[in-house]
């Protein structure tokens, strides 16, 4: 950002941010060495979590990310009625196409170090799914320390249903797709 002259967050300076700067190396290193665990048999290849047929993954991701934005909405409206979250809690604000395409990439990148790659590795060390999909979804929820506690709490739920999803069809594919639309639609209506 120095080298730039630290750029107004807009524009295409957005796109550049999600694709370079919030988890690129993170997730480089997470294939680094999820390929290394692989060639030595402790874990699954990579490429495991990306199965399921073309039209399941689709559907799933877009139901999971619809019904985690309308409970987020329900649970936002009803802690802002209750005055735990002060402010407005929705305004427009649509979703730039730099945005959205800057998400592709920075969403794939959460999903496979989180949903992905820690995820299998707790899986590994606790021999729990359970165990795992707890603590790569408190996990998540803790490294989103732009957000007040409350919808930190709504991101751990939500990435719990992202891993079931992930156990039940074997996908990374709908938690990323349900990524997407979570932050198209939150991300247009939360937080004026």
């Amino acid at each position: 950002m120095d080298w730039f002259h630290h750029p107004p967050f807009r524009g295409s300076w957005v796109t550049v941010e999600h694709v370079l700067l919030y988890t690129t190396l993170s997730a480089l290193f997470c294939w680094a060495a999820w390929w290394g665990f692989s060639r030595i048999g402790w874990m699954p290849a990579p490429g495991s979590v990306f199965r399921g047929p073309a039209r399941k993954v689709l559907v799933w991701g877009i139901l999971l990310g619809v019904a985690v934005f309308l409970a987020d909405l329900v649970a936002l409206l009803a802690l802002h009625a209750s005055g735990v979250m002060p402010g407005p809690p929705l305004a427009w604000h649509p979703m730039t196409g730099w945005s959205f395409v800057g998400n592709l990439f920075s969403n794939f990148y959460e999903e496979w170090i989180f949903r992905g790659f820690l995820f299998v590795v707790a899986i590994q060390v606790t021999s729990s799914r359970v165990a795992a999909a707890i603590l790569t979804s408190a996990l998540f929820a803790a490294v989103h320390t732009q957000y007040p506690w409350a919808l930190r709490a709504l991101i751990f739920v939500s990435t719990l249903a992202a891993c079931w999803v992930l156990l039940k069809l074997r996908s990374l594919w709908p938690a990323w797709i349900a990524h997407q639309v979570v932050d198209l639609l939150g991300d247009s209506v939360f937080f004026g």
